[in-house]
């Protein structure tokens, strides 16, 4: 369970700095429109943050721990999450900085956006299976 509020915190460390990174970068460059860098603050609390608080509340509930997935699911979502994060920093810096990327580090960032939403998906998936299996079980456990 420890890991679980450890990842959370981790998450929440790294969602506080992207907010103070963005917020002081724009001033820096004295940039004026919108970027990912704007959505990176977000996307860390929630999918960091409230993901692993709500797994915490669902190993409590359940004996999730226990299923084999979830150790593949814990992989698969945290890599899937910090590929997210690097992406949209990226992303973001490069569009403050105003630099126009060649249509292959485009097409490259790109993929790489788009697998980690692919894993993130994938991580979502574990967790979801893991649920069902671990909630019909108790139901069967409890109609013995």
């Amino acid at each position: 369970m420890k890991k679980y509020i450890d990842l959370s915190i981790f998450y929440f460390v790294l969602a506080m700095i992207s907010g103070v990174f963005y917020r002081e970068f724009y001033k820096f460059m004295d940039f004026r429109g919108d970027s990912t860098l704007g959505t990176l603050h977000v996307h860390l609390m929630v999918l960091g943050v409230l993901v692993f608080l709500l797994v915490i509340i669902l190993a409590k509930l359940f004996p999730i721990e226990q299923n084999k997935n979830m150790k593949r699911f814990m992989i698969v979502y945290n890599v899937g999450l910090l590929m997210l994060t690097a992406t949209l920093t990226t992303r973001g810096i490069v569009q403050v900085n105003g630099i126009a990327l060649s249509a292959a580090a485009n097409g490259a960032l790109s993929g790489i956006a788009g697998l980690s939403h692919i894993l993130l998906a994938i991580g979502w998936l574990f967790l979801l299976l893991i649920l069902r299996k671990t909630i019909t079980n108790d139901i069967d456990d409890k109609k013995d």
